[in-house]
């Protein structure tokens, strides 16, 4: 993991902010997954962080961290986030 990747954040990101459609830290998740992603990548290519990695990145501290961190997780998969890929036509 870069410690501090660069994202440009197109429309569909910008959008995602103001229509509440995520929240801070599941748009962070979004983001950081994204930045690791290259389009020269094999499919289903494996990506890994620590949970510590996470932690930091998501500004998670305190006793009930590890709750925390499955309640941002579980609640950012319940939800469907497409993101339009460049170059095939938005799909």
């Amino acid at each position: 993991m870069s410690k501090h990747p660069i994202v440009i954040q197109g429309t569909s990101f910008l959008q995602a902010k103001e229509s509440d459609l995520l929240t801070e830290k599941e748009l962070a998740i979004v983001l950081e997954i994204v930045s690791m992603v290259d389009s020269t990548d094999e499919d289903d290519k494996d990506y890994e962080w620590s949970v510590q990695e996470w932690y930091e990145i998501l500004g998670i501290t305190g006793s009930n961290r590890d709750l925390q961190f499955k309640n941002i997780f579980q609640d950012l998969m319940m939800k469907i986030v497409e993101l339009p890929r460049e170059g095939r036509g938005g799909s």
